[in-house]
């Protein structure tokens, strides 16, 4: 747009000349933006994925969105200051980077959850809030980020609204699973602390499994025991009543643990029946 104005400033007449430059960056964001969120949402269903898979799987969609921003590079010209779109790949580096720090957290955490029955339940933590807030994030910092060219406000508003029930709903499914993985936790907790000696036993599986079973936040192993003896199987029975579906993943353990200890070389027995072994 160009706007003449003749104005008395010094001599007789002059020009003043307005010049209002837009730069068009549609096409930018259609080719370059939405690809780099596409990738990030299947960063996001990594955490519904096997943990095997979600660190390669992850680091590759890294390496994509690196090399999609090197040719953005060759593309667009070095400017001295962060544009939008700068921000936003800033924002999406650092967003798969936390999911690569998270994906090695709960590798970490799945190795050892049979030593260590806590750590399933942080596993579940670390998972859920994956499940609950990547997808969403994406989607919201991208509309929000382009809302001047992607969408009108009353889009973006329902948009940001849909986003908010989507992970309310994922929530709620998943606390029914978080449930189950708490119960299972701590009937393996209740068997750990069973048969362990009191110099193995840690303070803090103690604190936790006394207050979620009994309500009291105590570090006594003797409490755990008397407990134990006044009210026999307190420490799975409690768990397994919680979550009912619990009892035949129960009673399927508990026989896989006879027949371990019967199969053990070092037995004399061999797993052979009593009759035979006398």
């Amino acid at each position: 747009m160009i706007f003449l104005d003749f104005v008395d400033i010094f001599t007789p007449s002059a020009v003043v000349v307005y010049l209002n430059i837009i730069r068009q960056s549609s096409g930018i964001i259609y080719r370059l933006a939405v690809p780099i969120m596409l990738l990030l949402l299947l960063v996001g269903l990594t955490f519904w994925s096997e943990y095997n898979g979600r660190m390669n799987t992850t680091i590759t969609i890294l390496l994509a969105i690196s090399a999609l921003y090197i040719v953005i590079f060759q593309s667009i010209p070095m400017l001295g200051y962060l544009t939008d779109f700068d921000v936003y790949i800033i924002t999406m580096f650092l967003m798969i980077i936390l999911a690569i720090f998270l994906h090695q957290i709960c590798c970490r955490l799945h190795a050892k959850a049979d030593r260590y029955p806590l750590r399933m339940i942080a596993l579940r933590i670390i998972e859920i809030s994956g499940k609950v807030f990547v997808i969403p994030c994406v989607l919201i910092s991208f509309f929000w980020t382009f809302k001047e060219i992607s969408v009108s406000r009353e889009v973006l508003d329902t948009i940001t609204a849909l986003c908010i029930c989507a992970s309310g709903y994922i929530l709620l499914r998943e606390a029914n699973g978080f449930k189950q993985d708490t119960a299972r936790a701590m009937k393996l907790l209740s068997i750990k602390l069973s048969d362990s000696a009191e110099s193995d036993v840690k303070l803090f599986e103690l604190l936790v499994f006394n207050y979620y079973s009994y309500g009291v936040a105590s570090t006594s192993i003797r409490y755990f025991h008397e407990q134990q003896r006044s009210r026999p199987g307190a420490g799975t029975e409690v768990c397994v009543d919680k979550v009912p579906d619990l009892r035949a993943s129960m009673e399927v353990e508990m026989q896989a643990r006879v027949v371990q200890t019967a199969c053990n070389p070092l037995n004399d027995s061999v797993g052979l029946p009593p009759a035979m072994n006398e």
